[in-house]
């Protein structure tokens, strides 16, 4: 999932790796990684005017996971900067895929991919006592997430 020679990320976000977040060999535990990505999802939807968890005349909806993939390419330090970008890689009318890449900057302008992940999600209703089902992404949501930066 190399990005970086493609079209610029829709959103970034930076963050310092805290020491709790990779093993004593300088990995990053999965499940920092997995914080990572769907905090800066949290934080795109939010600057589209979005949630997780949103609410129209029909009763709550969002997007649940369908598929999650993570790669973990490299070690980093503790207290490293990373940069977190995230492109919308699919939007359909009923689902949609981000992709992620955690980068660490170098010398010279270099960037290190440290992580990557995709992810697809699906527009589901959640209704109350009931299992959740499927539905079109709806109109208002659908141009939010399709805008340009």
């Amino acid at each position: 999932m190399n990005r970086r020679n493609e079209e610029p990320p829709q959103f970034q976000r930076r963050i310092v790796v805290r020491g709790a977040e990779i093993h004593s060999l300088g990995g990053i535990r999965l499940e920092s990684a997995v914080r990572w990505f769907e905090e800066t999802e949290y934080a795109f939807l939010r600057s589209r005017g979005l949630s997780v968890s949103m609410r129209d005349e029909r009763g709550q909806f969002g997007f649940p996971r369908l598929t999650t993939e993570i790669e973990i390419h490299q070690t980093i330090e503790p207290f490293s900067a990373l940069e977190i970008s995230l492109w919308l890689a699919d939007l359909s009318p009923k689902q949609l895929a981000y992709q992620f890449q955690a980068t660490h900057s170098l010398r010279e302008g270099e960037k290190a991919i440290i992580a990557s992940c995709r992810y697809t999600a699906a527009c589901c209703r959640f209704p109350p006592n009931q299992f959740p089902y499927p539905i079109l992404i709806p109109d208002w949501v659908f141009l939010q997430l399709s805008r340009h930066p």
